[in-house]
C-alpha cells in the first residue's frame, strides 16, 4: 500500500467542473420546500430546533430565504413560476 505522496497519481494535475442548469436546481429547491412545508405543518422535528435554541421565527425565516433562492434561480433560468 502506497500513500497519496507516493502514487504516481498524485503528480497529476487535477481538476473538476460541475455542469448544471438552473432549471434542475429550481426544481431541487421547490422539491425541498414542499418537504418543508410538508414537516412543518406537522410540525416534525420543531421540538428538536427549539430545545437547541432555534427560535420558531427562524425557522420560518429559513423558509422565506430558500423561496427567494428558488425565485432567484427561476429569474436566472427565464422561468416564471406562481409558486413560491
Amino acid at each position: 500500500q502506497g500513500t497519496l505522496e507516493n502514487n504516481s497519481l498524485s503528480k497529476l494535475i487535477r481538476s473538476g467542473c460541475m455542469l448544471s442548469t438552473t432549471t434542475i436546481t429550481s426544481h431541487l429547491f421547490k422539491r425541498m420546500k414542499t418537504q418543508f412545508d410538508s414537516m412543518y405543518l406537522k410540525r416534525a422535528f420543531v421540538h428538536w430546533y427549539t430545545r437547541e435554541g432555534l427560535e420558531v421565527d427562524e425557522i420560518i425565516e429559513a423558509r422565506e430565504e430558500l423561496a427567494n433562492l428558488q425565485a432567484c434561480y427561476l429569474e436566472l433560468g427565464g422561468e416564471h413560476s406562481s409558486d413560491s
